[in-house]
């Protein structure tokens, strides 16, 4: 399957929490979209950098890839929101 583009723009509900997991820091980043909420997170260094630097109520744009997933295999799992380039808004 190919790989596809997907972007983002929202405002920070609140201040990004930065977690680590063996070792590996990523960052949760709630954005308000207006009618509901979307979660990102992200792992790339020169984003969390950028990410921590970041305010509730700043308006940024993320933009990642994703592959889609077969239709037949009906998955129910979430997709995670990796994105590899962020812009202040």
């Amino acid at each position: 399957m190919n790989t596809n583009k997907w972007t983002i723009e929202g405002q920070l509900n609140k201040t990004p929490e930065f977690n680590s997991n063996r070792g590996r820091t990523h960052a949760i980043i709630r954005l308000d979209v207006g009618t509901g909420e979307i979660v990102v997170f992200a792992h790339d260094e020169l984003l969390l950098r950028e990410v921590r630097r970041l305010n509730t109520g700043d308006k940024v744009r993320f933009t990642g890839t994703i592959e889609p997933r077969d239709p037949q295999l009906h998955s129910t799992k979430p997709y995670f929101l990796n994105p590899v380039f962020f812009e202040k808004l």
